[in-house]
């Protein structure tokens, strides 16, 4: 009996290693890709590294406060748009909004985590590699800003790419439609449909995805006044519709940034429809107090 006995507790040992071994393959398997700037590889939780370096949205303020515990995890944001997200070099916004959005963020010891297969800004070579020791003012260079976008290609570039399904965003913050509406024969109602059918394919595609929210959550950010006056009217017609779009679609909410910047002017753009630093930085407070309503 005492043999027996033996046996069968070395077997229950055996079958809880197998189970055990099978759990952590299974964890493996659903890594969040998470695409992060080029010579740093992140593991599935964007709060832990494999290479070394320090988690991306701890690069810039090493704290060991309560905010960086398990009680509050990291918002996953995505920064979705045209060059206005990217930052054109030649307006000198490279890292654009994200700057302000990064270095507010950090000032609160509000975790987030950039994510997205486009990489620019402060501290990021664009050659590939890191700037030794990083830039403080943006320490996560992830992105989806892809300059000279409409509406329609970016929902193609996401639909080709799984943005959704391959990073997991908590947020993503939606800027679209500066190029849609400087082309010849716009039409808003065109261009309103194609933009609702863009929020609810992400509001589908994340459903369940978010690890804050269980369904991702979706910041639509108004389009800013143009140089031109019939172009400007153009993005009053779009922003009208947004507005709609955003009030009549679950957890989706408005950032106004044509109201922030308007009237066009010198002080906030760097050329007809592109912001300059300054106006860079009042987008990123907009976004900023935008995310916080969701903490």
């Amino acid at each position: 009996m005492g043999a027996a006995h033996v046996v069968g507790h070395a077997e229950v040992i055996l079958m809880r290693s197998i189970l055990v071994a099978f759990s952590l393959l299974a964890i493996a398997g659903c890594a969040v890709k998470n695409t992060p700037d080029a010579g740093r590889r992140y593991s599935a939780s964007p709060c832990i590294a494999t290479d070394g370096h320090p988690c991306s949205f701890n690069i810039a303020d090493q704290n060991t406060d309560a905010s960086t515990s398990a009680a509050h995890p990291v918002m996953r944001i995505m920064p979705c748009g045209d060059s206005n997200t990217q930052g054109p070099v030649s307006a000198g916004t490279e890292g654009a909004y994200r700057i302000g959005l990064w270095t507010r963020a950090q000032a609160a010891r509000f975790q987030i985590d950039f994510v997205g297969d486009q990489n620019n800004g402060p501290g990021y070579n664009t050659d590939g590699g890191y700037v030794t020791g990083l830039d403080a003012s943006l320490g996560d260079h992830n992105h989806e800003g892809l300059g000279g976008y409409t509406i329609e290609t970016w929902q193609a570039y996401y639909q080709q790419h799984q943005l959704g399904r391959e990073y997991h965003p908590d947020v993503l913050i939606l800027q679209l439609g500066t190029n849609d509406i400087t082309q010849g024969g716009f039409n808003a109602t065109t261009e309103l449909t194609n933009y609702a059918a863009l929020v609810d394919e992400i509001l589908s595609d994340c459903a369940g995805l978010s690890q804050l929210f269980g369904d991702c959550r979706i910041i639509i950010t108004t389009i800013p006044p143009q140089h031109d006056t019939s172009i400007t009217n153009n993005a009053i017609a779009m922003n009208v519709g947004l507005r709609t779009i955003a009030a009549s679609r679950p957890r989706t909410m408005i950032a106004d940034l044509y109201s922030a910047v308007a009237p066009y002017s010198v002080t906030n753009f760097y050329d007809d429809k592109h912001l300059n630093s300054t106006g860079q930085d009042v987008w990123a407070g907009i976004e900023y107090a935008a995310i916080r309503k969701w903490q």
